[in-house]
């Protein structure tokens, strides 16, 4: 079975274009987008909100459960999302080994990156949501040596620093959550 990575972060952090470009790196890359998993809902409710637990949790265990039948049939899956380290233990249930890689830019950068995006085609592009998120992701500690941080740079030198980081060892989710 070919291992995931979960590619993590606020609207806007650079996890869209990082996951397509890895997953063009390999013959048997997949780039799974997780905003394409709340498009199949008839009636979603905002992910952000409380009330709406019961549903991302559905959408959580939908596009793991999709990423499980990728690596099961041999391709190397990108999962790009909005997932935060609160869901690791719902990933866990589906991968025991995975690479976790969070990103990360100021908020001005992310709400920049995210302003020329169309309401209509990303929900979670508007504005209050973004500065939202990208409170949530930067309150997070423990995950250091998952973190690359895109504040400005381009997606080259992401990419170098996912392979840097990759190689070094440094996306394995720490043992105390295993």
């Amino acid at each position: 079975m070919n291992r995931v990575t979960i590619i993590a972060g606020c609207p806007g952090s650079g996890k869209t274009t990082l996951a397509r470009s890895l997953a063009g790196r390999h013959p048997n890359g997949v780039h799974l987008a997780t905003d394409r998993f709340y498009e199949f809902l008839a009636h979603r409710l905002d992910p952000s909100t409380p009330e709406s637990h019961a549903q991302n949790t559905a959408v959580v265990r939908a596009f793991l459960a999709a990423a499980k039948s990728y690596c099961d049939d041999d391709y190397l899956v990108f999962v790009d999302g909005v997932i935060g380290p609160w869901w690791l233990d719902t990933i866990i249930g589906f991968f025991p080994v995975f690479d976790y890689v969070i990103l990360h830019a100021g908020l001005e950068c992310v709400q920049a990156r995210t302003g020329d995006r169309a309401q209509a085609t990303q929900s979670s592009a508007n504005s209050a949501l973004v500065a939202e998120m990208h409170r949530q992701f930067a309150a997070v500690s423990g995950f250091a040596s998952q973190l690359i941080d895109t504040d400005g740079l381009g997606p080259d030198w992401v990419v170098a620093e996912y392979d840097r980081k990759l190689e070094a060892g440094d996306f394995i989710v720490p043992r105390r959550l295993r």
